[in-house]
């Protein structure tokens, strides 16, 4: 899934922009609002990106300068009869914190202004939209969630993602992103089981790091493998029988794991890490 783009404005035409990132080029749909804020040809953009899929259509981006308007545009289509082309439709007569403005007084008149969009369906999008998060502005601040918002990271923070890549025809590509080898090499791991899917895999490395559910592993504690979202008692029994037999990490906790060859000693590490 592709959540954020940047790159050179290499094309742009009445519904998309054509955005080259490193050589590729990546078309994205945008509403008119947008592509007519769009740098120049040639100018750089970053385009916060709604990635969709549809097995018809393939997979769809669709492309906003700011985190609330990409975030509106999935309220949205959260509503009954309202698609992509609607929801832009919203968004190019009414930004982010003009349409919680609208919701919050339930003027369906300013929403029906969108193309596309009825009276009925207007009335739909102001009632719904109500108690929904759209902006983290003042207009919307009614809309709060408890708790306090986390803190963001450093701008420009570099951090290394170790991804997993996976395809199906009805989600299309789906990355998943672990910290370290050994988390990815895990999830790979528990996703060999029959009946584990990427979530529950998830799961299980949320209550349990690589290391932890090697030792969970070898003592075969289902228990604590059971704390798991989702995981109940045949499963992580499951899980704690056939991890028994499969690396999960390089530490010592599970050394027991180590796949040599029969008569063969473990690789060393070298003073760089490597095994050699």
């Amino acid at each position: 899934m592709i959540g954020r783009l940047r790159g050179i404005v290499a094309e742009t035409a009445e519904e998309d922009a054509l955005i080259d990132v490193a050589g590729v080029g990546y078309v994205v749909r945008c509403g008119s609002r947008t592509l007519s804020r769009l740098p120049e040809i040639g100018g750089e953009a970053v385009l916060h990106v709604e990635t969709q899929w549809g097995e018809q259509t393939g997979m769809k981006l669709y492309g906003f300068l700011s985190r609330e308007e990409r975030r509106a545009f999935v309220l949205l289509q959260s509503i009954q009869g309202v698609g992509p082309k609607a929801a832009l439709a919203v968004l190019d007569v009414l930004p982010p914190a003009e349409l919680a403005a609208a919701a919050a007084r339930e003027d369906k008149a300013a929403i029906a202004r969108a193309q596309g969009v009825g009276p009925k369906l207007a009335q739909r999008i102001a009632t719904e939209l109500k108690d929904k998060p759209i902006t983290d502005g003042p207009v919307a601040a009614f809309h709060a969630q408890i708790g306090p918002a986390r803190a963001p990271s450093v701008s420009g923070e570099a951090v290394v993602i170790h991804v997993e890549t996976q395809w199906t025809e009805q989600a299309g590509m789906t990355l998943y992103g672990f910290l370290g080898r050994d988390e990815r090499r895990a999830f790979l791991a528990l996703k060999t089981i029959q009946g584990v899917g990427p979530k529950a895999a998830l799961a299980v490395l949320d209550v349990l790091p690589p290391a932890e559910l090697a030792g969970a592993v070898a003592r075969g504690d289902q228990a604590a493998v059971s704390r798991a979202n989702g995981v109940g008692p045949k499963l992580a029994l499951r899980i704690v029988t056939e991890l028994k037999d499969k690396p999960i990490t390089d530490g010592p906790v599970a050394a027991f794991h180590a796949s040599a060859l029969p008569g063969r000693e473990p690789a060393k590490p070298s003073a760089t890490g490597e095994a050699v």
